[in-house]
């Protein structure tokens, strides 16, 4: 099962899908200050004016830290990645060849 990151951050939900699934999260480790300049570059680029809320996207950086350390001493794999080697983790994870 894949999931984006934000909407799987339970404690309660991941360790109840591990009983009965495979379960193993990448965890993105892309520095806050350059998380927030790419969203502040996508916004631009389809001319999306919001302003963004720093505070709300660091909470949600520090959650994802917190889970992915909650995770790990549960004894559920969490891998670190990069952007550069998020992309082709999760075929890889499965078992799944890459594609040319």
């Amino acid at each position: 099962m894949i999931m984006e990151g934000i909407f799987l951050m339970s404690m309660r939900r991941v360790p109840l899908l591990a009983r009965d699934l495979p379960v193993h999260v990448l965890q993105l480790v892309t520095p806050l200050d350059v998380c927030l300049a790419g969203v502040r570059e996508r916004r631009a680029r389809r001319g999306d004016e919001r302003e963004l809320s720093e505070k709300k996207t660091g909470d949600h950086y520090r959650t994802s830290q917190s889970f992915c350390a909650k995770m790990r001493f549960l004894g559920i794999p969490c891998e670190k990645v990069t952007r550069e080697t998020a992309p082709g983790r999760p075929r890889a994870v499965l078992g799944l060849e890459q594609r040319s």
